[in-house]
């Protein structure tokens, strides 16, 4: 077995040191390293947070406006299909009132020369 010489020097300004003062040495300056890595990790979030937050409401916001804006659409394009629905309904009806009319005006006729021929056999009669 050998026996290894070592040599520590301090981290903080190079000076060579004893272990355990080496050991001392080093876990101050790591948890001062912790301290510090710790506060810029929160530091960061912080930042990023209210980036993501200020995001998210510019997000949220344009979703909304989209959602109006496909709202509005939809609602046009229902309103035209309703529109041409009732003006196809309404043109049938019209087509539909015409024929009954003229099926009406054409038994008007017929009753007219019906009346007329009685009228006319009424007065050969009288004669």
């Amino acid at each position: 077995m050998t026996i290894e010489l070592l040599e520590y020097k301090c981290p903080a300004c190079g000076h060579f040191v004893g272990e355990e003062e080496y050991v001392k040495v080093k876990s101050e300056i790591n948890k001062i390293v912790q301290h510090k890595l710790e506060e810029q990790i929160d530091e960061i979030k912080g930042k990023h947070e209210q980036e993501l937050y200020e995001y998210n409401k510019k997000y949220e916001l344009e979703l909304k406006e989209q959602e109006e804006k496909h709202k509005d659409e939809l609602i046009t394009k229902v309103n035209q299909q309703v529109q041409l629905q009732i003006d196809k309904i309404l043109d049938e009806q019209r087509k539909e009132f015409e024929i009954k009319l003229s099926q009406k005006e054409t038994e008007k006729n017929a009753f007219k020369i019906q009346v007329n021929n009685e009228i006319d056999k009424k007065i050969t009669e009288a004669l």
